[in-house]
């Protein structure tokens, strides 16, 4: 990805790294959420509420969940960015 990124970088500029970067820290935040849910107890620093939040999606057709939502806008800024470069 890192790549394809240096590559639209060059064509339409570095904004599209400004809207990347929010979830590159999305995608951090779920790796080290499974992480510590597999560590012992003792090494674990949030609660498993906490990491559960953030693993499973408790998204219903009524209400989105908190972090998918938040995963869901980003991409959707970014897919807004890339179509009106591309149109």
């Amino acid at each position: 990805m890192e790549s394809h990124l240096l590559a639209i970088e060059v064509l339409w500029g570095s904004e599209i790294s400004i809207l990347i970067k929010p979830l590159y820290g999305k995608i951090s935040e779920l790796y080290l959420g499974l992480k510590q849910n597999f560590q012992p107890t003792e090494f674990k620093t949030r609660s498993l509420t906490e990491i559960h939040d953030i693993i499973y999606d408790k998204s219903n057709w009524d209400t989105e969940d908190t972090f998918s939502g938040e995963v869901s806008r980003l991409v959707q800024k970014i897919t807004e960015y890339i179509k009106g470069k591309i149109s």
